[in-house]
């Protein structure tokens, strides 16, 4: 005949109770026996069948009934009366007692009768499913783990994109920073140039400047706010004339030497004759600020 585990050897809460209960193997051993008791329905107390024989297995107590019962999604709950027992420190010990009667629920003290009297198993996580629903589980688990793969390449599919991006960036960076070096080195280069070529106009303004005041202060400040261009264009303008001048003195008086220079003399020992300039003038004409 069928046997049912209805309890084994562990420690039960209860909510009356300070401490939790345990049921040792020795205690279980000692309700053994032809034992007749009640098997009721524990939620309408509808009585079932009773025992009719009990025994000890691997340290769980199993019963045989009189009529077999339909035990799938329940399991058992012994009702004990206790006589004699043991307060520890973290729980009671039932040393002597008797089974009033087992009661059929889905909601026993101890989950493992439902595993054994049920087609159950229970899952790395402790909750217990039965053979179809483990399957469908399974089967959802496969889909997902699919699923769980596939979104695990798409993603290294995007690392591998980003790490491409980041490396085109990299390298666009390192491209910029070469071109803006070189362009900063123009530019350097262009203003050491720049600072040369102004270095040299200014020495060239200030020698054009002295040559042509002739120690005249009023006309050196004039002559060196102009540009050499300007300058040489003026000395042009005087050679061509002193020239002109020594010319025509030549001509005039028979007098050769340079003309406006102060150890030139006429024959009559004066000095020749020399155009006068107008100083003002020349600085407004060459846009110099007086």
């Amino acid at each position: 005949m069928k046997s049912y585990m209805i309890q084994d050897s562990s420690t039960v809460e209860y909510e009356f109770l300070d401490k939790p209960v345990h049921y040792s193997p020795e205690f279980l051993s000692s309700l053994t026996g032809n034992v007749s008791c009640d098997v009721c329905d524990e939620h309408n107390g509808v009585k079932l069948t009773k025992t009719k024989n009990i025994f000890l297995k691997d340290n769980k107590l199993y019963a045989i009934l009189e009529d077999e019962l339909n035990t799938k999604n329940k399991g058992f709950s012994t009702r004990i009366r206790p006589l004699e027992f043991l307060e520890h420190e973290n729980f009671y010990e039932i040393t002597k007692g008797e089974l009033l009667n087992v009661d059929l629920t889905s909601n026993p003290k101890i989950y493992a009768t439902i595993l054994e009297n049920s087609d159950y198993k229970i899952n790395k996580g402790g909750i217990m499913e039965d053979s179809q629903i483990l399957n469908e589980k399974n089967q959802q688990i496969g889909a997902l783990k699919n699923e769980v793969n596939k979104q695990k390449d798409r993603n290294e599919q995007l690392e591998s994109q980003l790490q491409e991006l980041k490396n085109k960036e990299k390298e666009s960076i390192e491209k910029y920073n070469e071109m803006e070096s070189k362009l900063n080195n123009k530019i350097q280069s262009y203003e050491d140039q720049l600072k040369v070529y102004n270095d040299k106009e200014k020495e060239t303004v200030e020698k054009l400047a002295k040559e042509l005041s002739q120690d005249d202060e009023q006309l050196f400040d004039i002559y060196n706010k102009m540009s050499s261009e300007q300058l040489l264009l003026i000395k042009e303008k005087n050679d061509a004339h002193d020239k002109y001048m020594e010319e025509k003195l030549s001509k005039e008086t028979g007098f050769r030497g340079a003309a406006g220079g102060s150890s030139g003399t006429n024959k009559g020992g004066t000095k020749p004759p020399k155009d006068e300039f107008d100083f003002i003038k020349l600085a407004k004409e060459n846009g110099v600020k007086l």
